[in-house]
């Protein structure tokens, strides 16, 4: 069988040439909108492994209750979430809809600030805010990663509206690789466990002022 319940939506351009390989075992609703959870219960199902796929559901929920016990810091902060794609501005994160800012809320986090969520065009999940807007992005927290890699953050560190930023002054930012900050975008059975034994220390420094 080939799985494919977390996957990008062309998948469904190629879904009947896979499936004429082996039956494909995707998602239920579309790409990105099944939780995790669901993921994991289909891959159970098919493998004949339900009962061992729900207690690994149960363990990673244990796994994040945890984590927002020991860090009650987390509570109530408000959160800016960005990618930078170049010098057309910041794809920043709109809605607690957003898998990384469910992720973050079940950690505890408030999330998104109410100024970033009625953002014209905000309602796509993310919404493009260009330069001389950043510090509308000011929150308690505000991490961010670029698809041009680690010199489109510098570059953007050099921005001088972006610098002004409070966050940044009080060490409250963070720069993440895509790959850690996809732990995030794209939840599954293993990237879990590693968002929450990397990013959520990083989370922890952060609000701490490192």
């Amino acid at each position: 069988m080939i799985l494919a319940v977390n996957t990008y939506p062309n998948i469904a351009d190629q879904w009947d040439q896979l499936n004429a390989i082996a039956p494909v075992i995707g998602h239920v609703e579309k790409p990105f909108m099944d939780p995790w959870q669901q993921g994991i219960s289909q891959i159970g199902k098919a493998l004949g492994r339900s009962a061992q796929a729900q207690q690994l559901i149960a363990d990673i929920e244990s796994s994040i209750t945890e984590a927002r016990t020991e860090h009650p810091e987390f509570a109530g902060q408000t959160v800016s979430g960005f990618r930078y794609l170049g010098t057309d501005g910041l794809y920043v994160i709109s809605t607690n809809e957003d898998w990384s800012m469910k992720f973050l809320t079940q950690l505890g986090f408030h999330g998104v600030t109410d100024t970033v969520a009625n953002m014209p065009g905000a309602s796509e999940r993310q919404v493009l805010v260009s330069p001389e807007r950043y510090t509308d992005l000011e929150t308690d927290l505000v991490f961010g990663t670029s698809s041009v890699g680690t010199e489109g953050l510098e570059e953007l560190a050099k921005h001088p509206t972006f610098a002004q930023l409070p966050a940044i002054a009080r060490e409250a930012y963070i720069q993440f690789p895509v790959g850690r900050s996809t732990s995030m975008v794209q939840p599954s059975a293993l990237s879990l466990p590693f968002a929450l034994d990397k990013l959520v220390p990083e989370f922890a420094k952060a609000l701490a002022g490192r």
